[in-house]
């Protein structure tokens, strides 16, 4: 848990990455070299324990599929989620570890699809077949899915602009897991992994500038402090009238034997060298008025940190960085609503031909219709004439 981060792209691949180097550690292209590649949304998903990855847009003997890659080899072995018209564009497991109900317990998962044809489909993971299609609720692709925290609840978004959500009764998909039948089963894949550690992703930019800022601290401490800790062994100590006031020097002894006059700083306290004078001993710590003020911005909340404690090159950095961001994230923003639009219009064009078809093939079915009625009219009238003839004969005969 924790090892990999998986991403699926465009290029109809997935990559699964190793956490914290970011090497590539495996790249999966089979299932889906003949899938589309108009998918705006790809969403993947792992499974609860990490042993599965739900991977989506894949094509299966021209059918549209969501592959199940298998962590032990990231093989989906034909295991594959097979039903939807058109691609499926995201999946979600539920948080939920469910487990069989005859002697065996096998634990199982719950799992839900979205796709282009607007159909979202719940399915277990042991099963061959969607145990529940929701059709008619949405009329454009679903986007995303998320279940709630305890699996009871799953809501779904469209591309119309609508939200769903799909209530189940208490254990209408089963019988879950108890958490200590779930770190068993955990234990069971990964060991002990409670106690090892991991190195966790850091969650925001400004995260990684105050490592890298306490990483630079405590370099600097390690330089200037380093050794500078002494016993007074001779009381030997002189004092001296300046500018600023009463010094006193000490003189002090090193465990070598060596005598050494501790420095004491003449100008302001505002230099950033701090001075503290124990009972047992004398430490004196130079630290650099960057580093100081570095200190003091990690020391803050990150939010509440003044804007004095950084440099003005470095702020003005940031919102280059920031206005270059947001024409970036403009610019996509722009494609998206380009892409959207297309589809739209791509499915609003379809439909129209669609309808026309419908039109036009509605109006030969009655054509021919009405062909068929003339003609039988015609059949009756020329009956009637061969068997009581001409109208005008069997009036004269009246």
């Amino acid at each position: 848990i924790g090892k990999y981060l998986a991403s699926q792209s465009d290029d109809k691949s997935v990559i699964i990455w190793k956490v914290p180097d970011f090497e590539i550690e495996e790249k999966i292209t089979q299932p889906f070299a003949k899938s589309s590649s108009t998918n705006f949304f790809q969403r993947l998903c792992w499974s609860p324990n990490g042993q599965f990855l739900l991977a989506v847009s894949s094509l299966h003997s021209g059918t549209h599929t969501a592959p199940l890659l298998k962590r032990s080899d990231w093989q989906s072995n034909d295991t594959n989620f097979v039903g939807h018209s058109m691609p499926v564009v995201c999946a979600k497991f539920a948080p939920c570890t469910f487990k069989s109900p005859d002697a065996s317990g096998e634990a199982f998962f719950c799992l839900a699809l979205g796709g282009q044809d607007a159909v979202t489909s719940v399915w277990f993971t042991n099963k061959a077949r969607a145990i529940l299609c929701l059709r008619n609720i949405f009329k454009q692709t679903v986007i995303d899915l998320s279940w709630t925290s305890d699996g009871s609840s799953l809501l779904m978004c469209s591309l119309d602009g609508t939200v769903g959500c799909l209530s189940f009764d208490p254990n209408e998909l089963g019988t879950k897991m108890s958490d200590a039948e779930v770190q068993t089963n955990m234990k069971k894949l990964y060991g002990d992994y409670g106690s090892s550690t991991l190195e966790l992703l850091p969650e925001d930019p400004t995260q990684l500038e105050l490592e890298e800022q306490v990483v630079r601290l405590e370099r600097s401490s390690s330089l200037y402090g380093a050794g500078l800790e002494t016993t007074i062994e001779e009381g030997e100590k002189k004092t001296f009238t300046t500018n600023n006031g009463t010094i006193q020097q000490v003189v002090t002894k090193t465990p070598s034997g060596k005598k050494r006059i501790t420095p004491q700083h003449l100008g302001s306290s505002s230099d950033g060298i701090r001075n503290t004078v124990t009972g047992d001993g004398i430490r004196n710590t130079a630290i650099n008025s960057s580093y100081s003020a570095f200190a003091k911005a990690i020391e803050m909340n990150i939010r509440d940190r003044p804007i004095s404690f950084l440099d003005r090159e470095s702020v003005e950095g940031h919102c280059d960085v920031l206005k270059e961001k947001e024409k970036e994230i403009e610019v996509e923003d722009r494609g998206r609503i380009e892409h959207v639009q297309l589809e739209n219009k791509l499915r609003m064009d379809f439909r129209t031909d669609q309808e026309n078809q419908i039109d036009k093939e509605k109006r030969e079915k009655e054509s021919l219709f009405n062909k068929e009625i003339q003609m039988e009219k015609k059949s009756n009238i020329d009956k009637e004439k061969k068997i009581h003839g001409p109208k005008e004969k069997r009036n004269m005969l009246v």
